[in-house]
């Protein structure tokens, strides 16, 4: 009597085991429009938001391919550093500022991890190791290409999500806690899996603005909303700098002035204000001779940094990179600046007169103002602002 009450018993669990899949199934499969595979374009929307952010950490690694998983142990101007969160960068920009003529400088103590912004993970060993993969960085990882990362629209956790596996005819319901978890569970779909997110969601806007997100066409619009604000915005900020090259070919033109190169120091800047509120849109540099990589800055005058990244620009050439705009007001001091990473000098184009006869800066075009450059860590430089030369770093200002 006993084993007929626990076969029983066993028969019913199963029972409702079984019906439980399948009512889960039916309800995936009734609900069509938010069903979900790997291959619809809200999946790859929702991997973009999930990504790693390999932007966050600029100020220790100087490139967006990846960031360095931390805690990790760094020589900021050759002050150790113990970085165990985000927070420290704050350490670390610090140490930068402390002195406005110095050339800043993070050395990583070796080993360490990068993780790219499909989370894959890489031990580097060694200085030259870390710059071939920064220098050499193409792509999200060292798997597929994706798109680029949406940063600045972040779902709000946990959020649950339905999956069905066709092959096996079984249902699951998912916990997901972290973009993480999000982004391995969309990348680990197979052609013949499918999903239901379950609404509705919470998440933070591209204005700081928590939403309620009820279907996946409300899901898909505000993502493509944020992408709008946050990426292709930098299409439409199309940088003009004419008000830079008709300065700079003005003091070209002067007499005793000469347009030429010159081998310039790791870092060269120049401090600048403009008559009118206005957005940064592009930088321009030109590399001549050589080809070469470089972190570009945008600063306050008490040297925030507004902007921050790595590019690479051609020799003899003139690169225009566009940047994340910036904002700048009317009448306030800026630094535009140019570093090597290695920690070496190059060849520069420059207008420049000779010392001891009338300088150069402060000159003025189209509501642009040069007040002075500088040029400091090694080559030709010093620590003082020098107003009878001027580095040609074209800033391109927002013609909307």
């Amino acid at each position: 009597m006993s084993k007929k009450i626990q076969l029983f018993l066993f028969a019913g669990i199963v029972s409702v085991l079984f019906a439980s899949c399948q009512n889960e199934e039916s309800e995936i499969v009734q609900n069509q429009e938010e069903t979900l595979t790997a291959a619809a374009p809200l999946t790859n929307l929702l991997s973009r938001v999930a990504m790693s952010d390999a932007t966050s950490d600029n100020i220790i690694d100087s490139t967006d391919c990846f960031k360095v998983k931390l805690p990790v142990e760094v020589l900021v101007n050759n002050q150790p550093v113990f970085v165990s969160s985000e927070e420290d960068f704050a350490a670390v920009e610090a140490i930068f500022n402390q002195y406005g003529n110095d050339n800043d400088c993070v050395k990583f103590l070796f080993p360490i991890t990068i993780i790219y912004p499909d989370y894959s993970e890489v031990t580097v060993n060694s200085q030259e190791q870390f710059d071939v993969l920064a220098n050499g960085c193409t792509a999200t990882g060292p798997g597929p290409v994706f798109d680029a990362p949406v940063s600045c629209f972040n779902l709000v956790y946990p959020i649950t999500i339905s999956g069905y596996a066709s092959a096996v005819q079984q249902a699951q319901t998912y916990t997901i806690n972290s973009d993480q978890e999000l982004f391995l569970f969309l990348a680990s779909l197979s052609a013949t899996e499918y999903y239901a997110i379950n609404y509705p969601v919470s998440a933070v806007n591209e204005a700081g603005e928590t939403i309620t997100i009820n279907s996946n066409s409300e899901c898909q619009q505000a993502i493509a909303q944020a992408i709008n604000f946050c990426y292709e915005i930098e299409d439409f900020c199309q940088g003009s700098d004419v008000a830079f090259t008709t300065l700079f070919d003005s003091l070209a033109n002067v007499e005793g002035v000469m347009e030429g190169t010159v081998w310039s120091a790791v870092t060269h800047e120049y401090t600048f204000s403009k008559s009118t509120d206005a957005t940064i849109c592009t930088i321009g540099y030109i590399s001549p001779t050589i080809g070469g990589a470089y972190m570009m800055e945008v600063l306050k005058e008490d040297g925030t940094v507004l902007y921050s990244g790595f590019h690479t620009f051609e020799a003899d050439q003139l690169t225009h990179i566009s940047i994340t705009p910036v904002n700048i007001q009317a009448n306030q001091k800026y630094i535009i600046r140019r570093r090597n990473p290695n920690g070496s000098g190059g060849l520069c184009k420059v207008v420049s007169r000779i010392e001891g006869l009338d300088p150069i800066l402060p000159a003025t075009s189209n509501g642009l103002t040069i007040y002075s450059s500088k040029y400091y860590g090694g080559g030709t430089g010093d620590d003082f602002p020098n107003v009878y030369l001027l580095p040609f770093i074209s800033v391109g200002f927002s013609q909307n």
